[in-house]
């Protein structure tokens, strides 16, 4: 999988978590079988959320921070009771800069991003495929005043910091979290299904100091045990707003027509369908008003 790393200002190829076992699930008889009879079933993601909630998970931990070369150094330091304790690992208070100056767009959490354009008909495509902002939030009247807007796809990695952000000052709006069969949002999966057709996501709106009405979406996938966001009615840049438990995942933010640009050099990989690497607190982009 090529990603785009800014620091670099180079196209990398990026190891896959579990690559061999997507493959078989997706490019096979047996593996498409399981997904549809077991693996995409409720019980079976919450056996196995379960199991990583387990102390015995917790062995787990080493092999996989020395396979991924995770930098430990950013995470607080700590003791981890089972693997889905380190899934959610906090990050120091120096680990990430927040870019602070107002007009900045950041990045709500570590994770690779890509950018479209709404279309009038309102469909973006994500990976290659048409979708339906319609569809993905359910709500006609919230959809259509996203049209001609922009839409921000950052995908987490099972490897990354699975905490995310408030990309600015503001207000908390309209909630809705939609139920759905849990669905992996890895690359070699995404081209074989409508990604969040079958996903459980939550969305908010968010009522922006700077980026007006902006709805933020999360999306749970295979193995997600649960989508977690802390109550709050008000927010500030930086401010944690909640946390993903085990497994890949994506944010998807929605702006209005003229709200927002993204950099250059996000919009330009982005237009040749290469995610952007980016970091907590990066800026991606800058407010038009």
């Amino acid at each position: 999988m090529k990603v785009y790393q800014r620091k670099t200002q180079k196209v990398m190829d990026e190891a896959q978590y579990q690559a061999g076992l997507l493959s078989f699930l997706y490019e096979t008889f047996l593996g498409r079988l399981l997904l549809k009879t077991v693996i995409t079933t409720p019980i079976f993601s919450i056996l196995y959320s379960l199991g990583n909630q387990s102390r015995r998970s917790a062995k787990k931990i080493p092999k996989f921070i020395e396979t991924y070369q995770i930098e430990m150094a950013d995470y607080q330091e700590t003791t981890y009771d089972s693997f889905n304790d380190f899934f959610i690992r906090q990050l120091k208070p120096t680990a990430r800069t927040i870019d602070t100056e107002p007009r900045a767009l950041i990045a709500p959490a570590d994770g690779r991003l890509l950018a479209y354009s709404i279309s009038p008909d309102l469909t973006f495509m994500v990976k290659g495929q048409p979708y339906s902002i319609g569809s993905l939030l359910q709500n006609d009247e919230l959809s259509q005043e996203y049209a001609k807007g922009l839409c921000l796809v950052l995908r987490l990695a099972v490897t990354d910091y699975h905490r995310y952000h408030y990309l600015d000052d503001g207000q908390i709006g309209e909630q809705r979290s939609i139920k759905g069969r849990l669905h992996t949002v890895s690359p070699i999966s995404l081209g074989k299904h409508q990604v969040y057709a079958e996903n459980s996501r939550h969305w908010s709106v968010l009522e922006t100091t700077n980026f007006g009405k902006v709805t933020q979406v999360e999306v749970g996938a295979l193995l997600v045990g649960r989508i977690t966001n802390h109550p709050l009615t008000t927010f500030k840049r930086g401010q944690e707003k909640g946390y993903f438990s085990y497994g890949g995942s994506t944010i998807i933010l929605l702006f209005k027509e003229n709200q927002v640009t993204i950099d250059p050099d996000i919009w330009e990989w982005s237009q040749k369908g290469v995610e952007s690497l980016l970091s907590f607190g990066e800026k991606m982009g800058e407010c038009l008003k």
